[in-house]
């Protein structure tokens, strides 16, 4: 028996004293901010994150990259994407 809880299980799953709260909340908070994007901003293709899939709603082919989707565009003759709601 591991008295010193120093690592161990715990209901059937692996812990340590090395987990921090706060560096956590830090951490995915990081995370949402870097993969949220603000509605109506323009990006260029390759702007786009690499975890994107295309999906087809209606006519258009969107490309949602987590909770963020992207609707295509033209300006002149570039595909540029516009961060739009998750359509339906």
């Amino acid at each position: 028996m591991n008295v010193d809880h120093n690592g161990g299980y715990r209901h059937g799953a692996y812990y340590d004293n090395d987990y921090h709260p706060v560096a956590t909340a830090v951490a995915v908070t990081a995370a949402v901010a870097v993969t949220s994007a603000v509605i109506g901003s323009i990006v260029n293709a390759n702007q786009i994150p690499t975890n994107c899939v295309q999906v087809i709603r209606g006519n258009t082919a969107y490309m949602q990259c987590g909770s963020t989707w992207y609707q295509p565009q033209y300006q002149g003759s570039n595909v540029t994407y516009i961060v739009v709601n998750q359509p339906y």
